[in-house]
């Protein structure tokens, strides 16, 4: 196997163990949604790590698109995270 094609694997495997995980701390533990969030945002970050944007050999458009999903989910998740910190300490109401 290339080792291109092994980075997409472990990409796939990061990024859905994460979301996995963040749903079954959400449902079976209730774990407050910003750990959710959190989660979710590691795994963004990891398919941006492991997917190296720079060095892939793909064109410029998909690694801007990489550069600027990873930016958009970092905000995201600064902006969720914030929101329901708030909610869970109880100084705002959630929707």
């Amino acid at each position: 196997m290339k080792s291109e094609t092994t980075r997409k694997i472990w990409l796939l495997v990061l990024v859905v163990t994460s979301m996995v995980g963040a749903v079954v701390l959400w449902k079976v533990w209730h774990v407050p949604h910003f750990v959710w969030d959190f989660l979710a945002f590691i795994g963004a970050l990891m398919m941006v790590i492991t997917n190296g944007y720079e060095n892939l050999k793909v064109s410029k458009k998909v690694q801007i698109f990489y550069k600027y999903f990873f930016i958009f989910m970092s905000i995201q998740f600064f902006f969720l995270t914030l929101y329901n910190f708030l909610t869970w300490m109880g100084y705002i109401s959630g929707f």
